[in-house]
């Protein structure tokens, strides 16, 4: 027993918590630039703000916050709780940003000691780890005053958040991954910079017409180094959901990974080291090479986009993962939940505080994340900006109706992120050590077992 929750507890803490999942311990997801305004940008209010749905307590009581985002991004979450003391100074707010590679172990510890904070900030698929050790609360009469539900969120961000039939988070952002794309050297190859590739021929197209035409690299493959699991890992994925894959059977006793949907994405990244010429090289060296303009296309999550403006600016080009398979996405989302440590008072606060962030979480958008609200994705969607993040953000916000996320289960994310999960198995298949059919089985019938555990362990 004590292995899978080990297994989940590293898992929640290295992904779903959303600490660097790569090497790059400078940069989270959803990390904003200084191109984008600056956290002073959301000091003031933005256009698109929303009205919470609550009063604001007339009494109230000060509340700690607790978050992952050791980026830029964590100014920008600073800048609007700072705004939301401001102007409710009856619920003050502190902001401790924790390193995301020990939040869980953090927030246990501080559970133990009785110094929780009231509020956190973490990945959906920490929660129903979170909930089942008490960290977390359910929080359907909020969801319930507040007004949120399906209505206001696409169906799987809304979903996420739910626990054993309790509501214990409320989504404010998904954090996709994209195709970032180098458009100077997409006119070099003579290719359309305002028309990135949408499907498998006109992928495998411009990696060819930019490895013929320019020097640079049409893509490179991660296949080795700390971050590969994950780099490999929401590659498989976005591909496996494409093929129309599924984690599990339904009632979470069997890891079904290792189906077509499965081994056709583990072959398609094979293949494109194997058929293409695509360089293979470890992580993190294809984002400096994309950077560095030596590398024309890469596929990351949306929280580099803050870096790879400051280094291509005008040239950078941003969209949706070409459908390879079909439609579908992977992604992650920040969900806001409320801890054992809020009573009474605090809760209230709590509670005032979760609906004015999501209220006003066009400002979250300005530091490189996709709303999850459906009206303010809407309104990002429209945006007249056309400088920093938010008008990158517009060109792939649509994506959050086509976002699948993994399992909401505890030990979720083993089924990808660790060692003996799916990303592993795709990494083996890249690297030649193993064929599809086999690396995948193995990592199947290993996890199978690890639910199995989880399931007689947890009751769900």
């Amino acid at each position: 027993m004590q292995r899978s929750r080990s297994r989940s507890v590293a898992a929640v803490a290295a992904i779903a918590a959303l600490a660097i999942p790569v090497g790059v311990a400078a940069q989270s997801p959803g990390a904003s630039p200084a191109a984008s305004g600056g956290p002073a940008a959301s000091a003031g209010a933005q256009a698109g703000e929303l009205t919470p749905t609550l009063q604001a307590p007339a009494e109230g009581g000060a509340l700690l916050v607790w978050n992952p985002f050791t980026g830029p991004d964590g100014n920008f979450f600073s800048a609007l709780t700072d705004r939301f003391t401001q102007e409710t100074p009856q619920c003050p707010v502190t902001v401790q940003t924790q390193p995301g590679a020990e939040y869980i172990s953090r927030l246990e510890a501080a559970a133990s000691g009785g110094g929780l904070p009231q509020v956190i900030a973490a990945g959906y698929d920490a929660l129903p780890q979170l909930a089942e050790e008490g960290i977390i609360t359910p929080i359907d009469d909020l969801a319930q005053q507040a007004g949120f539900g399906p209505d206001l969120f696409p169906e799987a961000i809304w979903n996420a958040g739910q626990w054993k039939d309790q509501r214990v988070g409320i989504p404010i952002d998904t954090h996709p991954m994209l195709m970032f794309y180098d458009k100077a050297a997409f006119t070099a190859a003579g290719l359309d910079p305002e028309s990135p590739p949408t499907d498998k021929d006109s992928f495998e197209a411009a990696i060819k017409a930019i490895q013929d035409k320019t020097d640079e690299d049409g893509y490179q493959m991660v296949a080795s180094g700390p971050g590969a699991l994950f780099l490999v890992g929401i590659q498989f994925a976005t591909l496996f959901y494409q093929g129309g894959g599924e984690w599990t059977n339904q009632d979470f006793t069997e890891a079904t990974f290792n189906s077509q949907a499965g081994i056709d994405a583990a072959n398609y990244l094979a293949h494109l080291v194997n058929d293409l010429g695509v360089p293979k090289v470890e992580s993190d060296a294809e984002i400096n090479a994309f950077q560095q303009r030596k590398n024309a296309i890469v596929f990351s999550g949306i929280w580099e986009s803050s870096r790879y403006l400051d280094a291509l600016g005008a040239d950078l080009g941003v969209a949706p993962v070409p459908e390879i398979f079909g439609p579908g996405a992977w992604g992650g989302s920040h969900n806001l939940a409320v801890t054992s440590n809020a009573e009474g008072a605090t809760r209230e606060c709590a509670y005032y505080f979760i609906d004015w962030f999501s209220a006003h979480s066009i400002d979250w958008a300005a530091a490189g994340q996709v709303p999850a609200r459906n009206e303010v994705r809407d309104q990002v969607i429209n945006t007249t900006e056309t400088e920093g993040l938010l008008p990158l953000i517009a060109k792939v916000a649509p994506i959050a109706e086509k976002v699948r996320f993994l399992p909401s289960i505890p030990g979720g994310g083993d089924l990808l992120f660790v060692a003996q999960g799916a990303g592993e198995a795709a990494t083996l298949v890249i690297n030649g050590s193993a064929s599809a059919d086999q690396a995948l089985n193995d990592a199947a019938t290993f996890n199978s077992e690890v639910l199995k555990q989880n399931k007689e362990r947890y009751g769900f």
